[in-house]
């Protein structure tokens, strides 16, 4: 029974990890900040949406994550890898969410 979720929390680690990979290191070119650009209105809206639909998609990761976290015992490296992991997720969620406010001002 233990190897079966082991097994199972590897796969949603790995999962997780390809999804944060995904986000993270995205291979276009990196557009300019928010600030730098005035927009219009309109791109402004698109902008924040996306931005939003992001956010969630990463705080349902999140939730996912910290639930493995959970399932790991204490102490093991497997644990702290998932618990980095988690950490790292986060300062990225609120990266995105300071991201987003700036938005809703202008």
């Amino acid at each position: 029974m233990n190897k079966l979720f082991g097994g199972l929390g590897i796969v949603v680690l790995f999962i997780l990890l390809m999804a944060l990979k995904s986000s993270c290191f995205d291979t276009e070119p990196a557009a300019p900040s928010p600030s730098e650009v005035s927009l219009s209105s309109e791109d402004t809206l698109e902008l924040r949406s996306e931005l939003a639909e992001k956010i969630r998609a990463k705080e349902k990761a999140l939730m996912w994550q910290r639930i493995y976290v959970a399932g790991q015992t204490k102490g093991t490296r497997r644990h702290s890898i998932a618990f980095n992991v988690l950490k790292a997720m986060e300062r990225q969620l609120r990266a995105m969410g300071h991201e987003l406010k700036e938005l809703q001002k202008k």
